[in-house]
């Protein structure tokens, strides 16, 4: 997120980090984009994978069906130096999502009506499935896109299946064919809450300060000056969200 640097201390620390990959081998992917762009786009994600990063948004990865969740620098340490960590089996929120969304509104204004629906704290370190229609009909930058926002919920991770459309993009990505199956939830699978929501007439929503859950829809706020606008981080920022701008 700081390139170039903007203060000494995180240059002494990309000045570490490269030397650190070079001593051990390691490929750095030095200035060429946000990790949780990069990670899957190189082909490092796949079904069925577990995968831990020291950012709170290495969740995105689940929109592949990966197990993916952020740790704090010292547990990333230890995984590093052991290849073990401990983690506690969370439960699971249901999320079913049927319908077809709004010309004009996308899966973050999606992401953005669930996280007003339930709260910063309402998925606190339990699983979310994201499934139904509405995620089928996703491209897989609009899951990416959803499964990265499951933290601000404080989810343990976001899921979803790989079906084709995600294995297609997984193979368009990754050279081999060491890919693992799709993890499905059992038929009998217990959860601890449900959530259904018609996405067929939702609006465009606005994050409001100073809370990502202060949601609105656009309409509510129709008028009020815009004076910067940013099309990137780890949310968004992919070549489809550059497209919709461009039109």
């Amino acid at each position: 997120h700081h390139i170039p640097s903007p203060r000494e201390k995180t240059a002494n620390i990309q000045k570490l980090m490269h030397a650190f990959s070079q001593k051990h081998g390691i490929k750095l992917y030095d200035g060429e984009g946000i990790c949780h762009q990069l990670i899957p786009e190189q082909g490092h994600v796949r079904p069925g994978d577990l995968i831990i990063g020291s950012d709170s948004h290495t969740c995105t990865y689940g929109a592949l069906n990966a197990f993916s969740t952020g740790l704090g620098p010292t547990d990333t340490g230890i995984v590093l130096a052991t290849g073990t960590t401990w983690l506690k089996v969370p439960q699971t929120i249901k999320i079913n999502l049927t319908g077809k969304l709004p010309l004009g509104v996308y899966s973050k204004d999606l992401i953005l009506y669930i996280i007003k629906d339930m709260g910063i704290d309402g998925a606190a370190y339990q699983a979310i499935e994201f499934t139904g229609t509405a995620i089928d009909d996703l491209s897989i930058e609009g899951r990416f896109t959803t499964c990265n926002m499951a933290v601000e919920m404080e989810a343990k991770c976001g899921l979803m299946k790989a079906d084709s459309k995600a294995i297609r993009w997984i193979k368009e990505h990754r050279s081999g064919s060491d890919y693992f199956s799709s993890v499905e939830p059992d038929k009998d699978a217990n959860y601890s809450a449900v959530k259904s929501y018609d996405i067929s007439k939702l609006e465009p929503q606005v994050a409001k300060p100073h809370s990502v859950n202060n949601v609105t829809s656009i309409t509510n706020v129709a008028g009020t000056k815009v004076d910067q606008a940013i099309i990137g981080t780890c949310t968004n920022g992919r070549i489809e969200d550059l497209r919709i701008a461009a039109r």
